[in-house]
């Protein structure tokens, strides 16, 4: 596969826009803690960073289908910057909620021009080589963004709060400062990424027979993905409180959702040839359970421990994104693909804002413990989701 620039400048997008996004979610939930926020309202920011975005997402898509994908990355970038501001300013708990949604709506807007743009630029019988290599990027994104956001927070004491130790807007400014240096590739790209797959083979005829089953293995796909990406934003809206609890530095939060990262950018590496060795389904279930004895285990440790739990979470929470979006273009007719993204985004996003939402009153009820075995309840129930679908494999 020939690297062209916009294989390079989609890579740095990649990297930048998930980098900012992984420090925004904790300085988010550190910001709101200032402000002598409950477990329970953490949930509810969290779940403000879907709830815009579940609505826009469908309608994104089928933009992205119009004006093409380098715009609509442009208008993410522009809508996280914003949002950043939004959380900048003076807070409170209702305005963390608004910056919440718009740095969501940014973020979708964004991932669905990076997607589409992966369609739209290479064949299909390149897109899954491109994909992987998205994802591993977008692992590098998340694993250098929040230490160097928490690291910023507790060396940059620009005000004080209730939270000792940790200044949240100084990490709210490096991620700001993050986004804006992504701004660049992504007007690079604003012209480009409107031309069609180059194949008329980039579709699976499955895309396109209209049967049952294959629109049924399309929601399956989704709902997968939607528990996984809920599952991880459980993770990082939930870490800090934990820490929190058991009087671990934020600083060593950053290392913590580094490390799971790492290991998440380890596992798609090898992506490839795991698939090839055991099939979609096999990886796809058992990155599953490794992510519910990751939650499961994390009630028991302290921070020590904890690194060690990051293994099985980055290797559960890792695969799913990569896998079920190359099911997902397989089984999509080219003229659509923008739609299709866009409603993987939406369930996505359903799932953004339901589960963390559950887990705020679970939070609120038993302590933040039972956040992670009631996660790690959720996560199961994919397992058998995945195991009933044997076209998966092909």
């Amino acid at each position: 596969m020939r690297l062209d620039r916009p294989y390079w400048l989609l890579m740095d997008q990649a990297v930048l826009m998930q980098a900012c996004y992984f420090a925004v979610r904790p300085m988010v939930s550190y910001r709101a803690l200032d402000q002598g926020a409950s477990t329970s309202d953490l949930g509810i920011i969290a779940a403000a960073f879907g709830v815009l975005s579940l609505v826009a997402a469908i309608p994104v898509g089928r933009m992205v289908d119009r004006i093409g994908a380098g715009r609509m990355t442009v208008c993410g970038v522009t809508g996280v910057i914003a949002g950043i501001a939004i959380a900048v300013l003076p807070a409170s708990v209702p305005s963390l909620v608004v910056a919440g949604g718009v740095l969501g709506l940014g973020h979708v807007m964004a991932m669905a021009g990076h997607q589409t743009f992966v369609a739209a630029h290479w064949p299909a019988s390149r897109r899954e080589a491109v994909y992987n290599a998205y994802s591993s990027f977008v692992s590098i994104g998340q694993g250098v963004g929040p230490p160097v956001a928490l690291f910023a927070a507790s060396h940059l004491i620009l005000s004080s709060g209730r939270v000792e130790g940790i200044d949240p807007l100084a990490g709210l400014l490096v991620a700001g400062a993050i986004a804006l240096l992504g701004l660049p590739a992504a007007l690079a790209l604003r012209e480009r990424g409107r031309r069609p797959a180059r194949t008329a083979s980039a579709v699976n005829p499955a895309a396109t027979g209209g049967t049952a089953s294959s629109e049924g293995g399309r929601w399956s796909v989704m709902a997968t993905s939607a528990v996984v990406v809920a599952a991880l934003d459980v993770l990082l809206t939930f870490l800090p409180a934990w820490a929190e609890s058991r009087g671990i530095a934020p600083v060593v939060v950053g290392w913590l959702l580094a490390s799971r990262a790492g290991f998440t950018l380890l596992i798609r590496v090898i992506a490839g040839q795991l698939v090839r060795l055991i099939g979609r389904v096999g990886v796809l279930a058992g990155s599953i359970c490794c992510a519910c004895l990751g939650f499961a285990a994390l009630p028991f440790v302290e921070a020590p421990g904890a690194f060690a739990t990051m293994l099985p979470l980055g290797v559960g929470l890792g695969l799913a994104q990569p896998l079920t979006l190359v099911m997902l273009m397989d089984r999509t007719d080219a003229s659509a693909q923008g739609a299709a993204v866009g409603m993987r985004l939406a369930s996505n996003r359903l799932g953004q804002v339901l589960l963390p939402l559950a887990m705020s009153g679970v939070a609120a009820l038993s302590g933040v413990d039972f956040v992670w075995w009631s996660t790690a309840l959720v996560l199961s129930s994919c397992v058998a989701l995945v195991l009933s679908q044997r076209s998966w494999n092909g």
